[in-house]
């Protein structure tokens, strides 16, 4: 399979401020055929900038399973005037459906920079008062821990630092004062007196660095063209880099509990589940992958049983993949469809169902019989 680029949409044609930022229809829970009611990008953003609009003219790809096919795609994700470019909403996406081109560029960068020994890596804001050979990001507030650690281990022998302004809690681009940033533990910060004020974006451009190296032009970020469905792309890359470098802290990944008596193996939440977290074995087991999980509830709000429940930052150290429920299949008698048998009839502990309907029919039934009583006593 070939790993061809693709850019992202632009967020909005008029404000340079957000010319750095993109947006993957395909990733974002928002959109066809998820639609889930996810507004992390939206709550993340100082200046609430953010809104989805729904369009009827484009056309967006999504890959379910192995088929992949074009639908009308009626979402768009618009920034207004009000962005100042300060990505916040890139931390808070854990599909990175949104991207920035700031972050990509600077990734080339460290990429191509040449390791030297006892250099500290110095990270700074564009308020900060620093030399020109210090690493910059228009705000700090941008980078998600997993982002620091990728960088961290382009260069494991050589420390980040973050380069923060002395007031930098009254900042335009803070969220809010009574939270100021708190950089992960093994990250070492040194204030600053701020060289600049505060100002909102500009468009991105490559430094000379980046030229000499062969950097591809500025604009909007790419992406891999066969990598755009819902995924933990950021709890994937927390993961890999916490067991490359001996400083971070253990990830806390989310943890399923099924409840065994009420399960009806229906199928429902490994079929609505948009990064396939969930799976269904042929053999009718339920197979969990924490590591697949994006903790967005779908599967235990959409369960008609109520048997699953959800923890989404498990501390202890749980295998990476669990089967939940043991399979058994049966053939219905009623419709001859094959069907995962629930946890109880596996188990023996139900007696009071018959084992070979399968649980539409037994609905069916249900009505049929509820109907008879209401119309004849």
């Amino acid at each position: 399979m070939s790993n061809s680029p693709a850019y992202a949409q632009a967020l909005t044609l008029t404000n340079p401020a957000a010319a750095a930022l993109g947006w993957v229809s395909g990733r974002c829970l928002q959109s066809h055929p998820y639609r889930q009611s996810c507004n992390l990008c939206l709550d993340a953003c100082p200046t609430q900038a953010l809104a989805f609009d729904e369009t009827d003219n484009q056309t967006d790809t999504f890959t379910t399973g192995e088929a992949r096919r074009d639908v009308q795609q009626s979402l768009r994700l618009l920034a207004s005037d009000q962005c100042h470019g300060c990505a916040q909403c890139v931390a808070a996406c854990p599909t990175e459906a949104l991207l920035s081109s700031e972050h990509q560029q600077l990734t080339a960068e460290l990429q191509q920079l040449t390791p030297e020994p006892d250099r500290t890596l110095k990270l700074a804001c564009h308020r900060s008062a620093t030399a020109s050979r210090n690493l910059k990001v228009h705000c700090l507030f941008s980078l998600a821990e997993d982002q620091l650690m990728v960088w961290q281990n382009l260069h494991p022998n050589n420390p980040l630092e973050l380069l923060l302004p002395e007031d930098c809690a009254q900042c335009q681009a803070q969220p809010d004062a009574s939270q100021p940033l708190s950089p992960p533990q093994w990250i070492s910060t040194q204030t600053q007196t701020a060289g600049r004020n505060f100002h909102t974006a500009a468009p991105p451009s490559l430094s000379r660095r980046q030229l000499f190296a062969g950097a591809s032009r500025a604009g909007k970020p790419v992406y891999s063209a066969e990598d755009q469905h819902p995924a933990p792309r950021r709890l994937h890359r927390h993961y890999a880099a916490s067991q490359r470098l001996p400083q971070a802290p253990a990830v806390r990944l989310p943890f399923m509990h099924l409840s065994t008596q009420t399960c009806d193996a229906q199928g429902l939440c490994s079929r609505l589940c948009p990064s396939q977290a969930l799976t269904t074995q042929d053999d009718g087991s339920l197979i969990f992958n924490r590591l697949q999980c994006l903790a967005c509830n779908q599967c235990v709000e959409a369960c008609p049983e109520q048997a699953l429940s959800l923890d989404s930052t498990a501390p202890d150290p749980k295998p990476l993949m669990i089967e939940l429920r043991a399979g058994r299949m049966a053939r219905c008698f009623d419709c001859g469809r094959e069907f995962a048998l629930p946890p109880q009839q596996v188990s023996g502990a139900q007696q009071d169902s018959p084992p070979g309907i399968c649980p539409a029919c037994r609905k069916d039934q249900a009505l049929m019989q509820g109907g008879f009583a209401s119309l004849f006593g």
